[in-house]
């Protein structure tokens, strides 16, 4: 075999391990839940929920459209190749101070079953996280939840 040959063989053995091995690792990564939340704001009135990005969403012209109660809540993804079961959720007005939902909470009943590809939200009143930021500052001393 001469040295040229030998080069380009040991070369395409290269390339099939760097291959061989970015592919492994893709389907490790790929193989579990690949579970995403996004936190979202919006309203829910007779017809049901209507929401977006927390800071951009109107209230007020859902409020006129007839969508009652300001909500705010979680847009859960499962982007992995595996169903993976959602059995809680909760919102965090701090580090330290979490509430979790249970009887004001609105969407599917937990434990939820989230296949592959597929969402689901949960939301509750703002109110409520509004009351638990304010017990916060006035209890706990924490006005900022930011600054917990």
């Amino acid at each position: 075999m001469t040295t040229g040959a030998a080069f380009w063989l040991a070369l395409v053995g290269v390339v099939l391990a760097v291959a061989s091995l970015t592919w492994q690792f893709a389907t490790f990564r790929l193989t579990g839940s690949l579970v995403r939340a996004e936190l979202v704001h919006g309203c829910i009135g007779p017809g049901g929920a209507t929401y977006g990005e927390p800071g951009k969403f109107n209230v007020a012209m859902m409020v006129a459209q007839g969508y009652v109660m300001e909500v705010v809540g979680i847009e859960v993804f499962n982007r992995g190749r595996i169903g993976v079961n959602v059995t809680r959720w909760a919102m965090h007005s701090s580090k330290k101070d979490s509430y979790m939902p249970v009887g004001d909470q609105h969407g599917p009943d937990l434990p939820h079953r989230l296949e592959p590809g597929v969402s689901a939200q949960w939301f509750m009143p703002m109110y409520t996280m509004q009351k638990i930021v304010r017990v916060n500052a006035e209890v706990l001393h924490r006005p900022n939840p930011a600054q917990c």
